[in-house]
């Protein structure tokens, strides 16, 4: 990835990238952990693949910065609940009105990678441009995309294991 975007990433991202890299080196992987939902009747785990010291996580940084202002332009954007919060407060509505909420139990990871990465690459293609992104970055984001999703090795003690389905957070 990085000889074939060399000329297309920035140099002090494509640094960045380079230095992660032998970083991880001689510990490529992430981990995979439990956490324990004790808050939840009965109690529950929800699975964590962390890549913060993995070989990938520097192309996730990439894509993450690169993809931000596209996610920040879309009308259901919100920073963060404190942000919902404040909209909500500051809406003007009749008596009458009901407000719903819902919960998507393990949207993340029931997204199918196969499909959901032809949607994103076509999008950014189509409208790529208003975020400032040449036709070759969009490539350069699809392929860093297609190794974070498609390449995620994680450990369990000594066992390894593919992530082969289901979209990163």
């Amino acid at each position: 990835w990085c000889r074939d975007y060399d000329k297309v990433v920035d140099e002090g991202m494509m640094e960045f990238i380079r230095s992660k890299l032998k970083e991880t080196a001689s510990d490529p992987f992430g981990y995979f952990y439990l956490l324990y939902k004790i808050h939840k009747t009965p109690h529950s785990t929800r699975p964590v693949c962390s890549d913060c010291s993995s070989v990938t996580n520097a192309l996730g940084k990439f894509i993450d910065i690169m993809l931000q202002p596209v996610a920040q332009a879309q009308a259901s954007y919100f920073k963060n609940s404190y942000e919902l919060k404040c909209m909500l407060v500051d809406m003007m509505l009749p008596p009458n009105a009901s407000l719903f909420t819902g919960d998507a139990k393990s949207m993340y990871t029931n997204i199918p990678t196969d499909m959901a990465l032809p949607l994103i690459k076509n999008y950014l293609l189509e409208s790529g441009h208003q975020f400032g992104l040449s036709h070759d970055m969009v490539l350069a984001i699809n392929a860093a995309l297609e190794i974070v999703m498609n390449r995620n090795i994680v450990r369990f003690g000594d066992i390894y294991r593919w992530q082969f389905s289901g979209t990163a957070m």
